[in-house]
């Protein structure tokens, strides 16, 4: 890896905040970052076995959107 890639993969990592994480009973789970650098939230899916689905990545400006979306792919109400 060269050092400009492994820059910006350490300031992409550093720009990024985890917000929330939601589960369902079978092991699923959401989970919400707020990426600094691009001012934006992002929904992340992860199946039963932890892999991430990222084609199913959710990418939005507000924050109770990306969090109602986690909440609603894992199945919660509240």
């Amino acid at each position: 890896m060269t050092e400009e890639i492994f820059e910006s993969r350490f300031k992409s990592f550093i720009a990024m905040r985890k917000i929330a994480e939601h589960r369902d009973n079978d092991g699923r789970k959401s989970v919400v970052m707020f990426d600094h650098g691009n001012r934006e939230y992002i929904v992340r899916f992860y199946n039963h076995r932890g892999v991430h689905m990222d084609a199913s990545d959710y990418f939005t400006d507000d924050r109770e959107d990306a969090i109602g979306t986690a909440k609603l792919m894992t199945g919660e109400t509240t």
